[in-house]
């Protein structure tokens, strides 16, 4: 399975950017997360472009032409996707994450990308 980003994440050092949340859209929940992201590791274009690997340890890390390299740990909590990278391994993002038409999105609109 190909994954491709229409943009970029970066939550601290990392995001996709885009913006297709709406009305319509499906909230991603923890087991959505788990099937369509940990295990991979995606390729994003956009403002920038790079790799994220989503591990099912927890860990995770990218690899960025504009932001460098970093690694970090994620979990899911109170429904949120969460992130907290190397540089500040106790300042952790949670962000909401959407999918509609299977473009997958943070639920503000503010970056999105597709699972191919």
């Amino acid at each position: 399975m190909a994954i491709k980003y229409a943009t970029l994440p970066l939550t601290l050092a990392f995001c996709v950017l885009g913006g297709m949340a709406s009305a319509e859209a499906e909230k991603v929940t923890e087991e959505i997360f788990i099937a369509t992201h940990v295990g991979k590791c995606i390729n994003y274009t956009g403002g920038s472009e790079g790799r994220q690997c989503y591990r099912a340890d927890g860990t995770t890390d990218y690899d960025d032409k504009s932001y460098g390299k970093d690694n970090g740990n994620w979990k899911w909590e109170n429904g949120r996707y969460c992130v907290a990278y190397s540089a500040a391994p106790d300042s952790w993002t949670c962000q909401d994450f959407v999918v509609k038409d299977g473009v997958y999105s943070y639920a503000n609109g503010e970056y999105s990308w597709t699972i191919e």
